[in-house]
């Protein structure tokens, strides 16, 4: 399995299936938890956030030597 594929399929798992519908994910909810942990994030701060995918050494070591 190559690198990009695990972080294609790792984005089509998180990423909203409609691209119309901007709060598919619960932004509010998820700002309130992090509030509670004593982020000052609002719903607007991580509707804003790239997606990114980083891969563990373990996992890069896997790819490298299957």
């Amino acid at each position: 399995m190559a690198r990009d594929n695990i972080v294609r399929a790792t984005l089509n798992a998180v990423l909203p299936d409609d691209d119309e519908n901007p709060e598919a994910h619960p932004w509010a909810k998820l700002a309130d938890l992090a509030r509670a942990r004593g982020l000052n994030a609002s719903a607007e701060d991580l509707r804003g956030l790239p997606y990114d995918v980083n891969l563990t050494d373990d996992v890069l070591r896997w790819l490298a030597n299957p």
